[in-house]
C-alpha cells in the first residue's frame, strides 16, 4: 500500500532544509489535509489509513481525514486524487490495484500512475489467504483445483474488482493449475466478504484482516 502525494509540495518538504525556500511551504499545512481511500470503508486500507490520519493530525496540528471514494477497482478516488490541486492536501492510500495493474488493464484511464503523482512512502505489504464459505466441501488448495478440473467455470470466486490483486492472484492459479474458476467482482473486500459469509459465492483471496 502507498500514499501518494499531488507534486509539487514534495514530502521532503517536511524536513527542515525546506524552511528556507519559502515561508509559505515552511507553514504547511495551514488546513485541514484529505487522505483519498478509493475503497469502500471495513477494508485493511481503511482502517491503516485512518490510523495514518490520527498520528498525522497529533503531528501537523491540523485535522487529516480519510474519505472514500470507491468504484472501479479504484479508479474513481485516484482520478480525483490527479485532479485534485498540486498543492500537498490531497493524499492517496494507493495499492498495487491503482497504480500498477489499472494502468495494463484500463484503455481510458483518466490519471498518469507515474506522472501524475509522488511517492512518499511504503506504508506496508499485505499476505494473502484463500477461503472459502464454510459449507463448501472441498477441504485444501489440492481438492478445489481437482473440482475445478472435473466441472470447468463451475466453482465460483469473489473479488473486490476486475483487475483487482484479488482477481489477478486468481488468474494466475487459473494459469498454473490449468483450471477454470467464474470470477464475481463486487465494489470492495468487504462486500465481497459478505457474499462469501452468506454462501452466496465459493472462494476469495484476500488478507488475513479482512478475513
Amino acid at each position: 500500500m502507498f500514499p501518494f502525494l499531488r507534486r509539487v509540495v514534495l514530502p521532503a518538504c517536511a524536513l527542515s532544509a525546506c524552511a528556507v525556500i519559502a515561508p509559505a511551504v515552511a507553514e504547511f499545512p495551514d488546513k485541514p489535509v484529505k487522505i483519498v481511500n478509493a475503497w469502500p470503508p471495513g477494508t485493511p486500507n481503511d482502517n491503516t489509513a485512518r490510523i495514518i490520519a490520527e498520528r498525522l493530525t497529533q503531528r501537523l496540528g491540523q485535522p487529516v481525514v480519510v474519505e472514500n471514494r470507491p468504484g472501479a477497482n479504484g479508479t474513481i478516488g485516484t482520478t480525483y486524487v490527479a485532479r485534485s490541486a498540486p498543492a500537498g492536501y490531497t493524499l492517496q492510500f494507493a495499492t498495487a490495484d491503482t497504480h500498477s495493474i489499472n494502468p495494463h488493464i484500463y484503455k481510458t484511464l483518466q490519471y498518469d500512475a507515474q506522472k501524475g503523482f509522488e511517492p512518499i512512502t511504503l506504508v506496508g505489504t499485505v499476505t494473502f489467504l484463500l477461503i472459502s464459505r464454510a459449507s463448501l466441501e472441498h477441504a485444501d488448495v489440492a481438492a478445489v483445483v481437482a473440482a475445478a478440473k472435473l466441472q470447468p467455470g463451475k466453482l465460483t470466486y469473489a473479488s473486490w474488482g476486475t483487475g483487482s490483486t484479488a482477481h489477478v492472484g486468481f488468474a494466475l492459479l487459473e494459469s498454473a493449475a490449468r483450471v477454470d474458476f467464474l470470477h464475481v467482482p463486487f465494489q470492495g473486500a468487504a462486500p465481497a466478504l459478505n457474499a462469501i459469509l452468506g454462501s452466496q459465492v465459493d472462494l476469495m483471496l484476500t488478507s488475513p484482516l479482512t478475513a
